[in-house]
C-alpha cells in the first residue's frame, strides 16, 4: 500500500541505502506527508458543504438519534455521551490490574450505546475527501462533529482532522496516509484495515477505538491515548508513541519493529507474539503486561523500562537474554531459558505451565502478582 506514494511522482528513483526499521519510519513519514500535502483539495461547494455537516446544532444531533421519529425531551445522541475516563496514579504507582479491567468494562458499555443508536447517521461511505478539511475551529469542537458518521472505504489521505470529533465513527478500511488528526476524538471509533502510513496522530484520543489489522507504519503517535484498543496484528513499524498513553491495550501480534514506545504507559497490555526488533522502550511502564512469545532483538532498547508484575512465556533466546536483567520481576516457567550465570528465580515454575486447570499459567501468574513474596511455584505434576 505505500508504494503508491513513495514513488508518487512516477519517477525513477536511485536504489537507497539499507536502512533501519526506525529510520524507515522517517523515511515514510516524510514521503507520505509531501505526497498527500500535495493532493487536490475538494471543490469550493463539497468543502463548504463539509463544513455545515460538522457544525450541525445539539438539537439537530438529537433529531437525528430520535429519526424517523421526532426528539423527546429525553432524547440523547449518545455520541454526545462523554467517554469514560481512567483515574491517573502517581508515576511510580502500579496500577491495579483489576482497575484497568472495571475501566475497559465502561468502555465496552459506553461503545455499545453508540452502536446500538438505530437513528440517522452520516452517509459519506465511499466518498473522496482527499486533502478536505474536517477540522475543528471551536475549543469544543462543535463546527467538527462528525461522531457516528458512516465513512468506511472513503478516500482521506492527506485530510486535516485536527481537533475533529469522531467518536463511535466507523472508518474501516478508510485510506488516510500523511493525514492530520491532531488531537482527534477518536474514541469508540472501528478503524479495521485502515491506512494511516504517515499519519499525525499526536495526542489523539483513540480509547476503545479498534485498530485490528491497520497500517500506521512512520506515524507520529506520541502523547495519544489508545487505552483499552483492540490493535491486534497492526502495522506500525518505525511509529512514535513516546508518552503515548495504551494502558490495557491489545497488542496481540502487532508489528512494533523500530517503533520509538520511549516513556509509554502499556500497563496490563497484552503484547503477546508481538515484534518489537529494533524498539525503543527507555523508561516506559509496562507493569502487569503480557509478553509471552513476544519477539525483541539486541537492537531494542529497554534501559530504565519496569516491567514488574509481566510475564513471559515461550521466549527466544534473544528475549530472554535481553530480559534477563528483568527476570525477578516477572513471572515466567519452564519454556524460558535464561543467560549462562544468571540464577532463575525462585518464583519461576520449572516446568511448562498448562493453559487451563489449577494450575494454569495466567492463574499463577495472577497469584504471583497478588502476593509475590508469599508466591510458592507449584511442583511438577508426576
Amino acid at each position: 500500500p505505500a508504494s503508491r506514494f513513495l514513488h508518487a511522482s512516477g519517477q525513477k528513483t536511485r536504489p537507497e541505502p539499507r536502512k533501519t526499521t526506525k529510520n524507515r519510519g522517517a523515511l515514510l513519514y516524510s514521503r507520505a506527508w509531501t505526497w498527500a500535502q500535495n493532493l487536490p483539495a475538494p471543490r469550493a461547494d463539497i468543502a463548504q458543504a463539509l463544513q455545515v455537516l460538522g457544525r450541525r446544532t445539539a438539537d439537530q444531533r438529537r433529531a437525528e438519534a430520535a429519526w424517523p421519529d421526532p426528539p423527546s425531551k429525553d432524547t440523547i445522541w449518545p455520541f454526545d455521551t462523554p467517554c469514560p475516563s481512567l483515574a491517573k496514579t502517581p508515576n511510580e504507582a502500579k496500577r491495579d490490574p483489576q482497575a484497568i479491567e472495571e475501566f475497559k468494562k465502561k468502555l465496552n458499555v459506553w461503545r455499545l450505546a453508540m452502536d446500538r443508536c438505530s437513528g440517522y447517521r452520516l452517509d459519506l461511505r465511499g466518498a473522496n475527501l482527499q486533502n478536505a478539511d474536517l477540522s475543528a475551529g471551536r475549543p469544543d469542537a462543535s463546527d467538527a462533529v462528525f461522531s457516528g458518521a458512516k465513512l468506511s472505504g472513503a478516500r482521506m489521505e492527506g485530510a486535516s482532522l485536527e481537533g475533529t470529533r469522531m467518536e463511535g465513527t466507523d472508518l474501516k478500511r478508510v485510506t488516510m496516509q500523511g493525514a492530520v488528526a491532531i488531537k482527534a476524538r477518536m474514541q469508540g471509533a472501528n478503524l479495521f484495515h485502515v491506512e494511516m502510513e504517515g499519519a499525525d496522530l499526536t495526542v489523539a484520543v483513540m480509547n476503545n477505538a479498534i485498530l485490528v489489522m491497520a497500517r500506521i507504519d512512520g506515524a507520529d503517535v506520541s502523547g495519544a491515548e489508545l487505552i483499552g484498543a483492540r490493535c491486534s496484528a497492526v502495522r506500525m513499524e518505525g511509529s512514535d508513541f513516546k508518552w503515548a498513553h495504551m494502558q490495557g491495550t491489545n497488542f496481540e501480534r502487532a508489528r512494533l519493529e523500530g517503533a520509538d514506545l520511549n516513556m509509554a504507559l502499556m500497563d496490563e497490555a497484552n503484547l503477546s507474539r508481538a515484534r518489537l526488533q529494533g524498539a525503543s522502550l527507555s523508561t516506559s511502564q509496562l507493569k502487569g503486561t503480557n509478553l509471552k512469545r513476544i519477539r525483541m532483538d539486541e537492537d531494542t532498547f529497554i534501559k530504565d523500562a519496569t516491567f514488574q508484575g509481566a510475564c513471559l512465556q515461550y521466549a527466544d533466546e534473544a528475549t530472554a537474554r535481553k530480559l534477563a536483567q528483568h527476570c525477578e520481576q516477572i513471572f515466567a516457567d519452564g519454556t524460558v531459558t535464561l543467560p549462562n550465570g544468571i540464577g532463575r528465580p525462585a518464583h519461576w515454575p520449572d516446568w511448562e505451565l498448562p493453559n487451563t486447570g489449577p494450575h494454569a499459567f495466567d492463574t499463577e501468574w495472577r497469584k504471583w502478582q497478588a502476593n509475590p513474596a508469599a508466591y510458592t511455584p507449584p511442583p511438577k505434576p508426576d
